[in-house]
């Protein structure tokens, strides 16, 4: 827990969410990186390995996070999947949601963070997040996750 917010995986393994390390190359903006994996490994993931769920200890109306996407080497086709966050209120109904903008496509470099906001003022108070990559079939795209904030 950091700051009024609880961290659990949705669909893993565990019902665990960890702070991971991203590894040496990669710059993170804050470096409180959240991933489905235990350890120090790569902390890149999709919905195949989980959705990441925060929990606010106290309501908020707007909330976000950062996002880096990494687009596989394997060139099937323009990358479609995309990082995304949803936000909820206490009876768990979904108040809001974004996506990451297109992701570039293999070999064209890092792509840069993205901080996906979603702002539900006055009307829907956000009580959870959920964020990871969608995994819709098409190119296959991993998601890098970075400071979650929430404004009361």
């Amino acid at each position: 827990q950091a700051k009024g917010i609880t961290f659990t995986c949705l669909g893993c393994a565990t019902a665990h969410a960890y702070a991971a390390l991203a590894n040496p190359l990669v710059t993170t903006p804050q470096n409180h990186v959240v991933s489905p994996f235990a350890g120090n490994i790569q902390p890149y993931f999709d919905e195949r390995s989980g959705v990441i769920q925060a929990t606010f200890t106290q309501a908020c109306t707007t909330v976000s996070v950062l996002a880096q996407v990494v687009v596989g080497p394997e060139g099937f086709g323009p990358p479609t999947n995309r990082p995304y966050l949803k936000a909820f209120n206490a009876s768990g109904q979904q108040v809001g949601g974004t996506t990451y903008g297109t992701p570039p496509g293999p070999g064209n470099g890092p792509p840069p963070w993205q901080q996906l906001n979603v702002n539900t003022a006055p009307t829907a108070p956000i009580t959870s997040i959920r964020f990871s990559v969608e995994h819709a079939g098409g190119q296959a795209v991993m998601g890098m996750f970075d400071s979650v904030t929430c404004t009361y």
